[in-house]
């Protein structure tokens, strides 16, 4: 018996006729579940956002700022504090955040690139982020 109730609470296909499972919705910064839109929403710009990522991580320029930041061994050097990191994060000088002209914000030339410790990386974005929410007040 006990093994009926465990096979009867494993959840199953849905059979013909019953709807299948809606997606669970993908979370705001906020920690909130974004609402459903009908068109351009939080999750489609979410979903525009995260291909934009991934299109860039392979982009030329990136690639460039790469073998500029990385030393004769192998390791990278970061452009603010000079040290050695076997861990390099590549940031945009200017920030590439919102929405207008993000893409072109975000595909700069590898000028418009610096490679970071993860130290550094964070401090900058911190700073960043701490001057967005006071131009937002």
């Amino acid at each position: 018996m006990a093994l009926r109730k465990a096979a009867s609470s494993q959840k199953t296909r849905p059979t013909k006729g019953e709807a299948p499972e809606t997606p669970k919705a993908p979370k705001t910064p906020s920690g909130r579940k974004a609402p459903h839109t009908d068109g351009l929403g939080a999750r489609e710009l979410a979903k525009i956002r995260g291909g934009l990522r991934v299109v860039w991580h392979r982009s030329r320029a990136r690639k460039l700022c790469v073998e500029r930041c990385t030393d004769a061994e192998g390791y990278g050097v970061c452009e603010a504090c000079f040290g050695r990191t076997p861990t390099l994060k590549i940031d945009h000088v200017v920030p590439c955040g919102g929405v207008e002209g993000l893409i072109e914000r975000m595909f700069c030339p590898s000028s418009g690139l610096m490679g970071l410790c993860p130290t550094c990386h964070n401090e900058k974005t911190k700073a960043e982020r701490k001057a967005l929410r006071e131009a937002k007040k």
